[in-house]
């Protein structure tokens, strides 16, 4: 079964249920690329320098697809069902100023390799589903609360509130008693633009849109096709922020399930600093974390 960020919401029950009744599962990933060639791994390595090196590798490539496979005994057939469960994962796409954008290494014969098996690219960057681990999430956190508080620190003052209002009142009698299909308000400053566009996007971007122009904003009424279309999209905007593939990671941790994997030495590094937290410096502190999360 396909997972993509369309369809993640409706069927992360599905995934929840195979996951929670499995008696055992099977993970496997695709990456962007696995080491650089001045880190490869060594047959003399000590296994120190071997996780060192693994590690190295889990911050510069990225997983971007993840497979599932979950194994239920079934008593009446005496054979293990398999459910299989395919994940493209991609960047979130975000303009907002408290998000990051993530930068990544691509190995050319990782991307070939995938290519030659009929990977879709496109489908990733398109329809990846996005991810955020638990250190990230703190800094996001913390980005917003810092945001906000400057806000509360830079208090507007009485001309320039008074100018927002008188704005946001144009606005409303223009949408409220008139007919007139388009209206231009003069914004001097790129201050007093920026607010009208914050005010707007709060009180009226679900009646009207709004262009940026020399000197002022232009507002054009919407018609009830785009009032929907406009509607929906905010429904998909608002799914999509909520979305985290560490979500299903969270199944697994929860689910106390035995985990197997071919070879998965680095697919547990990616898996834990993609997802989860940073990856420990020291291989005995990994091997307690990944003792911690994966018990069986």
């Amino acid at each position: 079964m396909e997972i993509i960020k369309n369809n993640f919401h409706e069927l992360f029950p599905i995934v929840q249920e195979a996951i929670e009744g499995a008696d055992f599962i099977a993970i496997d990933t695709e990456l962007t690329g696995l080491n650089e060639s001045i880190e490869r791994i060594k047959t003399f390595d000590d296994p120190q320098s071997r996780y060192t090196k693994v590690r190295i590798a889990a911050t510069k490539f990225l997983i971007i697809q993840f497979g599932i496979c979950t194994f239920t005994y079934s008593e009446a057939e005496n054979t293990f069902i398999a459910r299989p469960f395919n994940f493209y994962i991609f960047p979130a796409n975000s303009d907002r100023k408290d998000y990051h954008d993530i930068c990544f290494m691509c190995s050319g014969s990782s991307l070939h390799f995938l290519s030659n098996c009929g990977f879709d690219f496109n489908k990733l960057i398109a329809q990846g589903i996005p991810f955020l681990n638990k250190t990230d999430e703190i800094k996001l956190i913390q980005r917003r609360a810092d945001i906000a508080q400057r806000q509360i620190d830079n208090p507007l003052d009485n001309e320039t509130k008074a100018f927002v209002e008188k704005t946001m009142s144009t606005i409303d009698k223009w949408l409220c008693d008139t007919n007139e299909e388009n209206l231009t308000v003069e914004t001097p400053s790129m201050k007093q633009k920026r607010l009208v566009f914050q005010e707007y996007r709060q009180r009226f971007s679900g009646l009207a849109s709004a262009e940026s122009r020399p000197k002022s904003v232009f507002f054009s009424r919407m018609t009830e096709q785009q009032k929907e279309k406009k509607s929906k999209d905010d429904a998909a905007d608002a799914l999509s922020a909520s979305l985290n593939f560490r979500s299903i990671i969270e199944l697994l941790v929860t689910s106390k399930k035995p985990i197997i994997g071919h070879n998965c030495f680095l697919d547990m590094c990616q898996l834990i600093h993609q997802f989860w937290e940073e990856l420990p410096e020291k291989l005995k502190i990994w091997k307690k974390l990944v003792n911690e999360l994966f018990e069986v």
